[in-house]
């Protein structure tokens, strides 16, 4: 019965009201069942249930009862996860057969038809695997095998390499935004958007692998085709194809998907503890930033050394197309702080140089990149109106350092001033990098705020979002390196605007000096030992910056 109700409606037949709330309530309380979704799915066909999401698209986007066709559009979507769960059903093998050969064939929906009204793209249709996806969106719970298989089609369909077309996906007119910006007009980005829901799914995807034998990490990063809207220009009174371009939302998916993949967690979730990672997670980050910053896996360790690669995150991810990208690192960035504060003080396994492949060790690995392309990432995914991103990644680091200052034994003075020189060089390098994203033209977002920092608190007063949580005596000296850092950072831009790179930061030695006078405080040090670790940091901070420097290339 609910087979030839959603038939007709997805047909355009005239559908009552009546039957409308029939279908609803058979979704609703068949949402678990197996035998409901695998034999309404196996009645409709792949063809059928593209058409009839299509349909349902349209009544919940525009005309009357929106509501009530977006509920059918979730209850389809939420069928689908359920008779999708077992890979090994013959349900599966069917419909993902069938959907490899609908996913590619094109289909009528009034969003893209209509969004030209004349002349080039008036008329065109969509694709089933970008109707499939946007009818996943509105749902939950797929299995992490239906994902990656989705995904796996959808590559094959686009991939030259594979035999498929790079422009398969392109469309006239612009989906993003609050009008059309729930069509998936690129599937590829938009499964990635749901697997990063599902962190698990998002690492097996991504990973690399031991071996290095998934290339799907290096496909997204830097073979893919992300241009899927197609322009024209008029020459004469003769409209002509232009050059394609790309969305506003593009790599958004994939940005999320990152994020979710190397850390474990879901973009935007609350923080946790500070710590190491799977390899799996590690090989996700590390060959992240090394194909950011070189184009290619293996960083700067390739054969031909005569050559050598160029870093060019910070100058990558500062373009419009990558703009989807930069929130989602920056949290993975602080997530990894450990890693990366490790990296900047040399402490890292892969020392400041790093290795070419990250440092499997069980749940504690680690990733191993070069310090100079961890400096143009956090500089890369900085580049925005909002200075979120690098508050994030700035809180995080030292919010981790005071971790370690506040846990650590220090038998001796020589310890202490091994780790205030760490601090300092961290300090140097991060107050260097947040001086070329150019800080003041946030002044006026910042006038009002009081000059008291609070760890995980964004200047405006809000929460910073994804931030890795801190003991009491820990926030507590970390409150005091937050404490007017942004005018330190601001020097540092001085710094820069005028040339003058090696000329003192005092307001920056001025934080340095607070913040080992509270440390010795917590930690019950005699006042020389604070006034010896100050003055050791205030000599890295200086080495610090000049590394940031010279990976910025800003000399």
């Amino acid at each position: 019965n609910a087979e030839d109700i959603a038939t007709r409606l997805a047909g355009g037949e005239k559908v009552s009201a009546t039957e409308l709330a029939e279908l609803d309530r058979a979704f609703r309380d068949n949402a678990k069942s197996k035998e409901f979704s695998q034999t309404l799915l196996n009645g409709l066909g792949a063809s059928g249930t593209m058409e009839l999401t299509n349909r349902l698209s349209t009544l919940s986007h525009d005309g009357k009862n929106k509501g009530t066709f977006a509920g059918l559009q979730e209850g389809l979507a939420n069928s689908l996860a359920t008779a999708t769960k077992n890979p090994d059903s013959a349900f599966y093998k069917k419909f993902r057969t069938d959907m490899q050969r609908v996913g590619v064939q094109e289909f009528d929906l009034d969003v893209a038809s209509q969004k030209i009204s004349v002349g080039v793209g008036h008329g065109q249709q969509v694709r089933g695997y970008q109707s499939l996806v946007t009818l996943m969106q509105e749902g939950n719970g797929y299995s992490g095998q239906f994902l990656k298989d989705l995904a796996t089609d959808i590559r094959a369909a686009e991939d030259k390499k594979q035999g498929g077309n790079p422009d398969i996906w392109d469309l006239t007119g612009r989906f993003s935004g609050k009008e059309d910006g729930w069509f998936a007009n690129d599937p590829l980005d938009g499964v990635l958007g749901i697997m990063a829901k599902d962190p698990e799914t998002a690492t097996s995807y991504l990973d690399p692998g031991p071996g290095g034998k998934n290339d799907n990490l290096s496909y997204l990063l830097t073979e893919r085709d992300w241009d899927h809207v197609d322009t024209t220009r008029w020459q004469g009174k003769v409209q002509v194809t232009g050059d394609d371009t790309f969305d506003q939302d593009v790599r958004a998916g994939l940005g999320l998907a990152l994020a979710a993949g190397a850390t474990g967690n879901v973009a935007g979730a609350e923080g946790t503890e500070f710590g190491r990672h799977t390899a799996a997670q590690a090989r996700v980050m590390h060959e992240t930033v090394n194909l950011l910053d070189y184009g290619h896996v293996d960083g700067t360790f390739g054969e031909d050394k005569k050559e050598p690669r160029t870093g060019k995150a910070d100058e990558l991810l500062a373009g419009d197309e990558y703009a989807s990208l930069r929130a989602p690192l920056s949290q993975a960035l602080a997530d990894y702080s450990p890693d990366v504060v490790e990296t900047i003080n040399g402490d890292a396994p892969g020392g400041r140089a790093g290795k070419a492949d990250a440092y499997e060790n069980g749940d504690e690995s680690q990733i191993q990149n070069s310090r100079s392309s961890l400096i143009r990432m956090m500089r890369g995914v900085s580049e925005a109106d909002d200075i979120q991103n690098f508050e994030r990644i700035y809180h995080a680091q030292q919010g981790y350092m005071s971790e370690q200052l506040m846990d650590k034994d220090f038998p001796n003075a020589t310890a202490a001033l091994n780790e205030a020189r760490k601090y300092g060089e961290v300090t140097g390098a991060l107050n260097a990098v947040g001086g070329d994203v150019k800080m003041d033209v946030h002044d006026d977002k910042i006038s009002e705020a009081t000059d008291t920092r609070f760890y995980g608190y964004h200047i405006g007063g809000g929460m910073i979002t994804n931030i890795p949580i801190v003991g009491d005596m820990s926030q507590r000296l970390v409150d005091i390196s937050l404490n007017n850092w942004l005018a330190g950072v601001q020097a540092e831009e001085g710094s820069l605007a005028k040339e003058e790179l090696n000329r003192s930061n005092d307001v920056a030695q001025d934080n340095i000096d607070r913040y080992f006078d509270r440390w010795s405080e917590e930690r019950n040090l005699a006042p020389e030992i604070a006034e010896d670790a100050a003055g050791e940091a205030q000599q890295s901070y200086v080495s610090g910056r000049q590394t940031a420097y010279e990976a910025l290339r800003s000399r």
